[in-house]
């Protein structure tokens, strides 16, 4: 994938999270929940070329557990704590993932991963 790619997709991450912080704010639930389920596959996507991102200074753990982070509180404020807890483990599962395939320095994998343990109490 081309650096204007991924500098772009890192963008439109931060615009799509921006806005569901916005929508949040304003307890429109229902669109901050779609604009954080595309930032969510736009964080995927950038984690998925993470040697990529590494080389581009994109913070792509960070970006994933943010996204997994606010997608999951947003499900928590509709009242959809299965739902929550399916994005965190769904987000464990690919920290773990992108760890054994030796994509994540060790470091990192441990503090994401605590980040989103934290979240389950």
């Amino acid at each position: 994938m081309s650096d204007y790619c991924m500098c772009h997709i890192k963008n439109y991450w931060q615009e799509l999270v921006t806005l569901s912080s916005q929508e949040f704010m304003q307890e429109a639930y229902i669109k901050a929940l779609s604009y954080s389920k595309e930032a969510l596959y736009r964080a995927e996507v950038l984690a998925t070329h993470s040697k990529r991102c590494e080389e581009l200074q994109i913070p792509f753990a960070d970006i994933y557990t943010l996204s997994c982070e606010n997608l999951a509180q947003i499900y928590q404020q509709i009242g959809e704590p299965l739902q929550a807890e399916k994005v965190l483990k769904r987000g464990i599962l690919f920290l773990s993932y992108l760890y054994k395939q030796k994509l994540l320095r060790k470091n990192i994998f441990e503090e994401k991963m605590q980040t989103l343990s934290n979240l389950f109490c």
